[in-house]
Formats: C-alpha cells, structure tokens, sequence
C-alpha cells in the first residue's frame, strides 16, 4: 500500500509493492499486471507514477511490455554461482543447462599500472592485457569483468582473441592453464555510467574483486567483475576437508 507520508517517491513505494506481488505468488509469470487505470484507482496514484513503477518493474527485469497490449510478469533468470577456487563461468552456467556467451568489448596491451603490478608481482617495465568482457546468460546481460593477464604469461594473446567466446578456453587452449583462484573481494555498488553502457542502469550490482594464480603458484590474473545482483544468486564455497551432506 502506498504511504502518502513516506519519504520513499510514490512510484518506488508501487514498484516494491508489485514485486511483493510477484514474489509471493499473487502474480504469476506471464500473467498481466493490472492497467494504468486499474492500478492508479487502486493505490490513489496518478497514472504518471504508475507508469514510472511499470517502467522501473521493465528495467530490472520483473516484466515486459507489449506495446498496446501491456505488461507481463516475465520468468527472471536467476543464476545460482558458486565461487570456489576452480569456478569457471562457462563450467557453471553449462552445468545449469543454460544458454550463455561472453563478448569481448576491448583489448588492450599496455605498461601495467602500480596497482597491477603489485597484484601480479611485475617489474616497473611489464606490460599487461586488458580484456573488457560482457557475459550473457539465456541472452541477458549478467556480468561486466576487467580481465589483466601479464604479457610474459599469456605471448600474443590478441592473436587468439577471434571469434571470441570465453577467455579461459582460449587460456587452456592454447597456454595449457587455467587460473586457481586465492582471494575474492566482494561489495555492493551503484551501476556506474561504465557498466551502463551494457546492464541496465537500475540493476543491483555485486562487485567481485578476484586474484589468480598459475597453477605453477604465480599470480595470472587479476579479475574486477560487475555482475547483475537482480540475476545473481551467489554461493561461496569453503572446503576443509569435511564431507557436506
């Protein structure tokens, strides 16, 4: 119900309420939600504001819209991911049976920064790749990752980079590794102007800072991925030797 004393914008306080809805059964997938009309005499609303709920239903993925006919409760593809030392996306999203595909926005091969250096134990000379990399899963956008790779370990990467699906593979492939991952450092944000350009710009976003190292024991990879918290169901896995019933 709408709380005309609430601080909260009429319009958010109608989205949440509807999303109440959705969740707890009240509607279902594909199931139409009420019109204009309908909802604004129902909650005393103009119909503006439940134009802007609708439109803020549509841009995190709660619904979609039909021009002239209106809109639908939609199936959101929740992606359970585990992160574990071995996790690798196209691994996970394969074992759920879904449909995903990576695309790789730019590369670039360049002297590493302070910061780089000092996550992958590099000299002041060493140069790095940087992949930028939009992940799909059941063809939504799920994820924004900054890939940086030392140039010693991954020679002529760019080389390898057509027809680009997933950059692990290309990692086993053709360098015969694949990164282990150590450390992960997880905190919400805001959707930047950056991640805009690719997730929609409402979207709840679980940043995910991420070190690998070589199988051999050195570091290979340091990770920044954005992903979509709205599609994210995020499972981190401990192992200590104990079987888990």
């Amino acid at each position: 119900m709408i709380q005309k004393q609430n601080r909260i914008p009429y319009y958010l306080q109608l989205a949440d309420h509807l999303i109440g809805m959705i969740q707890r059964g009240e509607l279902s997938v594909g199931d139409k939600i009420p019109s204009e009309m309908t909802l604004s005499r129902r909650y005393q609303v103009n119909r503006h504001t439940v134009r802007q709920a609708v439109a803020k239903l549509t841009s995190l993925g709660w619904v979609t819209t039909v021009k002239g006919v209106g809109s639908f409760v939609k199936q959101r593809p929740i992606v359970p991911y585990a992160l574990s030392q071995h996790t690798r996306f196209s691994d996970e999203i394969d074992r759920l049976g879904r449909s995903h595909r990576g695309q790789l926005i730019s590369c670039e091969l360049d002297v590493a920064t302070e910061s780089e250096r000092r996550q992958l134990l590099l000299s002041d000379s060493a140069r790095v790749y940087r992949l930028e990399i939009v992940r799909y899963v059941d063809d939504e956008p799920f994820s924004v990752a900054t890939s940086t790779l030392p140039e010693n370990a991954v020679p002529n990467l760019g080389n390898h980079l057509d027809d680009f699906h997933s950059l692990y593979d290309i990692l086993q492939t053709h360098y015969h590794f694949r990164p282990i991952r150590v450390r992960s450092v997880i905190r919400a944000m805001f959707c930047t102007v950056k991640e805009a350009m690719f997730l929609p710009k409402d979207s709840p976003i679980l940043q995910i800072e991420s070190l690998m190292i070589h199988p051999d024991g050195f570091p290979v990879e340091a990770a920044n991925t954005r992903v979509r918290g709205d599609m994210n169901e995020l499972t981190v896995e401990f192992h200590h030797g104990v079987d888990v019933l």
